[in-house]
């Protein structure tokens, strides 16, 4: 490549193929032969020269190929025209020509061994003189005379040296027309095979690596996909704007395109990424750029509030706000964050931005009692220490009879998926309705939101990325329901998306609450690619001395690669040279590639070329700058430098690492003096002893180079050591100045992130199905010994509880994992179900993480089924015939979780004698009462049987019953028994036997009157009855007698006379009863 004075230098194509290869090869071909034939035909000896004793055979052509490497030069004769030969092309000659006669190599068994021409002209002729030439001729015409072949030799030696040149010029036409027929030949072939010629991959190359504010370079694209859209970005997905572009851009026909960037004050100095994705093959290139403007701030994680106050609200409603993250440094910040509480959500949990990030935190009612609740949200970063914010919110009570409810559960959703890989899982909103009425709902258009600051905005997109399972439903009061939300991400560019799910009541219908908003977030992270220890590289080097020393370049996989990772590498010119070309990466390993430069033969000037390494569907750019200084006196010092990049790494909090010693070589003929600059990025973690110094022709010094991370944030630092020297005059020496590039790495303690939820609650009915399963995420970053090892389990015994998976391996820093968290709430009685889960991480050699382990709570609360509660089971009543019992109170009540309003009906079993009031409502309490004004005397049973349902016609389980006995008494009939002799009643007649008879003569009842012959009936049944007495006195003389009555109630002071027996007939003397 031809020097410039410039910052750049013409590019030799990188997309060479094998095919531009071979028609330069051709060209080169064509012209030599022709420079041979001018040359031998210039010779004035040319016709003896090319006397030969064979005829030339076509089997003894070869391919052509680069003889000068060949030449002997103690038999060939200097030429005295010199010719240029690529090292690079002689290389690609001799790797890539095919053999074009491949039809044509016979065997020649039948050629003796002594042809001395079969091998290459050039390197073994001898040309004989002319008295040499006038001997072998006489001597091959003896020959032929003897062998009588006189007449032919005689014909030879008459023909003249020009058709000599005519016959040397023929055959030379002759061999070029083989050799074109035959190009033609194999390029006909080739063009009748698949169309798979080889090229490079994508690639993005930067016109300049370092720049200051408002400087403009061009972004060079090539080898993408002709006639495709590329977005472009810089750092973590951020805008960038270009000079009369979009921040998509078109490729051209020939899969090219040049775009101009200019560079505002609003970029931070420091390093940056500058990428570009093809929108349809997802195939990106990158390459970083300096921004020399002074030093850079640290990162510096930023929370816009302190406090969040969600305000007060009914149970069910959610309320949801962003919070914007800000990075008041450069570079980029990973975070993650996690709550305290399992009404308080965020989304999404963790990230990577470079500048700021919005996310949504989430207050949710549902299933929360009347009261006010605190909660804590700790945010984790690589560039600060945790901060906190603390969040407030207050729950008011549903009102009565509130009608049909809209709760949601959860308010937030966030998904994580790789660029054009699978979509992930789905996940599910609960919608229950703790109303009195049932609930309609439905899913409106969801509505995308995208930050103006974020090269998605430059897309347009209208992709409808997210999608309900079901657009409506209804939902009982006291139910739940459930919704499944898909998500498609393989269409979507890498970076973070937020949509919004409005959930309302259904057309016609109305709801308390209604509508509530879910937001959804969806980051989709970059696919596999590349970490570099730098994106330039410079080298200066001395005309006509040695080369510069060799620098390292380190590669290692990003977070999003899993497994084995293969890469390839591929220098744009021939004076840059790397080793190895290619190669595997496996978690965190480093591969290290050499980058060299080979300056000879190069003139003075600047030299740019670049490095492309490409992994997977990606690839990135390195910049490297040769510059070669013209010869120096004899008498100047020449500086020389060893090595040109130094890498040092420490763990934050840690000893600062060792440091590293340069040497300084003086190759030339006189004193060196030598000074060196610290240029670094940010705080002053960069230094050099001794800072300068002196070394003599041919001797060497050394310098020590040291950092220190005691003011630095986790993150990578790039600085340079600048090493300029002259010699005692102060003129500059050659060589001069020498870049040593510093790579200084910081990095945080292997730690294990809080999990994103410190208390995940569960809420379910007995004999339901199980509720939905929450998840948790959390990360494991820093200077761990890859691969870590983590595992979740719970520290009590919670079969109900399951974890889904429960453990797994972070192969490198910065990847997240999720935890299924499944309850299972079959056979579980009703109440309050607590455990806690711990997280535990341990990395490969055996170390336990920072923060392992880590716990959240799980709990779940049964509710019974709702139930009709009966606070009585039996009920006694007593009361006299023909006339009512006093009424007797039965509560009524629910318990579990209802569906209010309930409504319950009570029901006898036809015992109409029971009396209730009400037979059914709402209200808290029953009446019964016993008739008994139809019953006879005597005990009766009944049983109360309850049913209810609640609003809705939502079950209620159970049917209580209550039973009733009634004893129904009759009236009393008592008096006395007179025991009299004639008509004379004048004394009673004691224990009289006392029979009490009905109409038809059936006994109803009897007693036995006391010593005084008084007696009593109870519970005798109105009616018109006979009561008979019969008894003897103490002279043993029988009485008997009875007397009508008829009972219609007590009756008291009823006379039986009773009269013993005449010994002759006498007329009969009734006894009158007494006056009821």
């Amino acid at each position: 490549m031809a020097p410039t004075s410039g910052d750049t230098a013409p590019e030799k194509p990188a997309d060479q193929n094998i095919y531009s290869v071979y028609n330069n090869i051709v060209e080169q071909s064509l012209h030599r032969l022709n420079d041979a034939a001018r040359r031998i035909a210039a010779d004035p000896d040319s016709a003896s020269k090319l006397r030969t004793p064979h005829t030339p055979r076509v089997n003894r052509l070869t391919p052509l190929r680069d003889i000068s490497a060949d030449i002997h030069r103690d038999n060939t004769p200097s030429s005295t025209i010199s010719y240029d030969t690529q090292p690079g092309e002689q290389s690609l000659f001799a790797d890539k020509l095919p053999d074009f006669w491949p039809w044509l190599q016979e065997a020649e068994e039948d050629l003796p061994d002594n042809n001395s021409w079969r091998t290459d002209p050039l390197s073994a002729r001898h040309l004989p003189t002319n008295e040499e030439s006038v001997r072998i001729e006489e001597e091959d015409r003896r020959r032929a005379i003897a062998q009588g072949v006189s007449s032919v030799i005689t014909a030879v030696r008459k023909r003249p040296q020009k058709l000599l040149r005519i016959l040397f010029l023929c055959t030379a036409v002759f061999a070029l027309l083989a050799l074109i027929i035959d190009i033609v030949l194999v390029t006909s072939l080739n063009n009748r095979g698949p169309k798979n010629p080889i090229s490079a991959p994508p690639s993005l190359v930067l016109s300049k690596t370092v720049v200051h504010y408002e400087d403009s370079l061009s972004i060079h694209l090539k080898n993408f996909s002709p006639a495709s859209s590329v977005v472009i970005s810089h750092d973590i997905q951020e805008r960038v704007h270009l000079a009369g572009e979009n921040s998509v851009v078109q490729i051209g026909p020939d899969g090219t395109k040049d775009v101009t960037l200019r560079i505002e004050s609003d970029w931070d100095p420091g390093i940056h990424t500058i990428e570009a994705e093809d929108i349809q093959t997802r195939y990106t290139a990158s390459a970083t750029l300096r921004i020399d403007a002074g030093p850079t701030r640290p990162a510096h994680l930023k929370v816009d509030a302190t406090m969040i106050d969600f305000g007060s609200s009914i149970q069910g409603a959610n309320t949801i706000q962003p919070l914007n993250l800000k990075n008041a440094g450069s570079s980029s910040i990973t975070w993650s964050a996690s709550s305290d509480q399992s009404w308080l959500m965020l989304s999404p949990t963790h990230g990577v931005f470079s500048d700021h990030q919005s996310i949504q935190v989430a207050g949710s009612r549902t299933h929360l009692k009347q009261g006010d609740y605190t909660g804590k949200i700790t945010f984790s970063s690589n560039a600060d220490k945790p901060q906190s914010i603390e969040v407030h919110m207050s729950v008011r009570p549903l009102p009565s009879n509130p009608g049909a409810v809209l709760s949601v559960a959860p308010p937030l959703l966030a998904f994580t998926a790789v660029d054009g890989m699978a979509d992930p899982a789905s996940q599910s909103l609960v919608i229950s309705n703790p109303g009195s009425q049932p609930l309609y709902w439905s899913i409106g258009n969801n509505q995308q939101t995208t930050d103006a600051t974020s090269y998605l905005a430059a897309l347009n997109s209208n992709v409808n990325w997210l999608s309900p399972a079901q657009a409506s439903g209804k939902v009982v009061p006291g139910s739940t329901g459930s919704v499944a939300i898909q998500i498609h991400s393989r269409n979507l560019l890498p970076g973070t998306y937020t949509n919004e799910i409005l959930l309302s009541s259904g057309r016609g219908h109305s709801a308390l609450n209604s509508p509530q908003v879910v937001s959804v977030s969806l980051t989709v992270q970059p696919r596999c690619g590349l970490t570099l220890n730098t994106g330039s590289m410079f080298f200066t080097a001395v005309s006509g001395q040695d080369s510069p020393g060799s620098q390292t370049l380190s590669l290692t996989a990003a977070a999003s690669c899993q497994g084995v990772v293969p890469w390839s590498a591929l220098a744009s010119d021939s004076w840059l040279q790397i080793t190895p070309t290619n190669g595997q990466l496996k978690g965190v390993t480093t591969s290290v590639m050499t980058v060299s430069v080979n300056p000879t033969r190069m003139k003075p000037g600047v030299y740019n070329g670049n490095i492309t390494i490409a992994v997977g569907q990606n690839t990135q750019s390195v910049a490297v700058q040769l510059t070669v200084q013209a010869p120096p006196s004899p008498t100047a010092p020449i500086i020389g430098v060893a090595p040109l990049n130094l890498n040092f790494s420490t763990t934050q909090n840690q000893p600062d690492p060792p440091g590293q010693t340069v040497t300084i070589n003086n190759t030339g003929k006189s004193m060196l003096l030598w000074h060196t600059t610290a240029i670094q990025l940010g705080s002053s973690w960069l230094g050099a002893s001794p800072t300068g110094g002196s070394i003599p022709p041919g001797r060497t010094g050394s310098l020590t180079v040291r950092v220190s991370a005691s003011d630095l944030s986790p993150g990578s630092y790039a600085g340079q050591i600048i090493l300029e020297g002259a010699d005692q005059r102060n003129v500059a020496a050659s060589g001069s100045p020498q870049t040593v590039s510093i790579t200084f790495v910081v990095l945080p303690p292997c730690t294990l992130s809080q999990p994103s939820a410190g208390t995940l609650a569960f809420n379910t009915t007995q004999g339901a199905s199980s509720p939905s399963p929450l998840q948790e995420t959390f990360t494991v970053s820093g200077n761990c010994s890859w691969p870590v090892n983590w595992k979740a389990s719970t520290t009590s015994a919670a079969s109900w509880l399951n974890l889904t998976p429960s453990s797994g391996t972070f192969a490198s820093s910065g990847q997240s994992a999720m935890i299924s968290v499944v309850p299972n709430s079959a056979g579980l009685d009703s109440g309050n179900h607590t455990t806690s889960v711990s997280i535990t991480a341990t990395d490969s050699a055996g170390l336990t993480a920072q923060g392992s382990s880590q716990t959240f709570t799980v709990g779940m609360t049964v509710q019974p089924p709702c139930q009709l509660q009966i606070r009585a089971s039996k009920l006694n009543f007593t009361a006299a015939q023909g006339y009512p019992s006093s009424g007797q109170s039965v509560s009524v009540s629910e318990g579990g979780n209802c569906a209010q309003p309930v409504t319950w009906s009570a029901d006898t079993g036809g015992s109409g004698w029971v009396v209730l009031s009400p037979s059914s409502g709402q209200g808290s309490s029953l009446n019964v009462n016993a008739d008994a004004t139809k019953l006879a005397p005597g005990s009766y049973n009944a049983t109360i049987t309850f049913s209810a349902s609640g609003s809705g016609g939502a079950a209620v389980l159970g049917k209580p019953q209550v039973s009733v006995t009634l004893t129904v008494t009759g009236a009393t009939v008592s008096g006395v028994v007179n025991a009299c002799t004639g008509s004379a009643c004048n004394s009673t007649l004691p224990n009289a036997s006392i029979s009490l008879s009905d109409s038809s003569g059936n006994v109803v009842s009897n007693t036995t009157a006391d010593s005084k012959g008084n007696f009593s009936l109870p519970n005798v049944p109105n009616g018109s009855y006979t009561i008979s007495a019969k008894g003897t006195d103490s002279a043993s003389v029988t009485y008997q007698g009875s007397t009508s009555v008829k009972v219609s109630g007590d009756q008291t002071g009823v006379t039986i006379n009773a009269n013993a027996p005449d010994p002759t007939p006498s007329p009969n003397v009734n006894s009158t009863p007494s006056a009821s």
